[in-house]
């Protein structure tokens, strides 16, 4: 019998958090997760969090992945970062048929990104040629697999089209060997996620590397989890770190006010009531905002 869905992942985050808050420093001086941290999310399961339970992933349910993303989130942004959108990803084998969900997931290091949808890719005998370049694959540094979300054209060039009328998107899928890499993430925040652009030249997918994402007619895996869809569960994810961010920087700043004297001021900044005041609007808007009842009015007002 297996274990219920996401079991020990938020134990098994928070264990990875003092060796990630070490490496954190490296992680945006590289502008890449390092080996260390890369290999400890492998080997902790994490990059398996939703992934479906036949193919050995935890196939969570949404809070414990915002959870484990959260305690990640408290000792690096980058690397929570690249954690949820490469296990978002992973969702993906949901729609794909058993055996190639497991050449893609269960050949080590198991790691798909993906970009932003744009291109074409051409029908062929078998499956698709594409030649394009795609941009924004957080974690493709770390990735095994790259994926493209494309517009399927015919042989002749037209565009090929959904019973509804609308274009037809598929998600192709290919190994990263078979792509060329730019580094081209010079940022100011989240440096360390490596979120390059890649291309690929005159590339062929086979039909079963091709799959309809977020369609639920082509879902194998009928769990309730893979009915949210990938566009839900990348917001879970961006609301996930943004609360780790959040409860580290606030943290600290209730540290620094422990311990911090103003200028000329006698009593440390914690016995100061404007800065009690401010700490404590803090902490009920992030309390607020992880239960889920903060609203945008209030974030205006605050």
């Amino acid at each position: 019998m297996n274990a219920a869905p996401g079991v020990g992942l938020v134990e098994r985050a928070r264990a990875l958090a003092p060796l990630i808050a070490r490496e954190a420093d490296e992680i945006e001086r590289t502008r890449r997760l390092t080996p260390a941290v890369v290999n400890a999310l492998i080997d902790s399961g994490l990059y398996r969090a939703l992934l479906p339970q036949s193919l050995g992933g935890a196939e969570a349910p949404p809070e414990a992945f915002m959870q484990m993303l959260e305690e990640i989130a408290k000792a690096d942004a980058s690397t929570a970062w690249c954690l949820g959108q490469c296990s978002v990803c992973a969702m993906i084998a949901a729609s794909l048929d058993h055996d190639t969900a497991q050449e893609i997931f269960n050949t080590p290091p198991g790691i798909l990104a993906w970009g932003a949808i744009a291109h074409e890719a051409r029908a062929v005998e078998g499956g698709y040629r594409v030649t394009a370049r795609w941009d924004f694959a957080s974690g493709s540094r770390q990735a095994s697999w790259l994926g493209a979300h494309v517009r399927i054209v015919n042989g002749d060039g037209t565009p090929r089209k959904n019973a509804d009328g609308s274009p037809e998107v598929r998600t192709i899928l290919f190994p990263v060997a078979s792509a060329t890499l730019h580094d081209v993430w010079q940022a100011i925040g989240l440096a360390g996620t490596g979120t390059d652009s890649y291309e690929v030249s005159d590339l062929f997918i086979p039909e079963r590397f091709a799959a309809f994402r977020d369609v639920p007619s082509a879902l194998r895996e009928k769990g309730p989890l893979y009915k949210i869809g990938t566009g839900v569960a990348f917001s879970l994810g961006f609301a996930a770190v943004s609360l780790g961010v959040a409860r580290a920087t606030l943290d600290a700043a209730i540290a620094l006010a422990r311990g911090k004297h103003q200028s000329l001021a006698a009593s440390a900044m914690r016995d100061n009531g404007a800065v009690q005041g401010l700490i404590g609007h803090t902490e009920g808007d992030l309390r607020a905002a992880r239960a889920g009842s903060l609203t945008p009015s209030d974030l205006g007002a605050s």
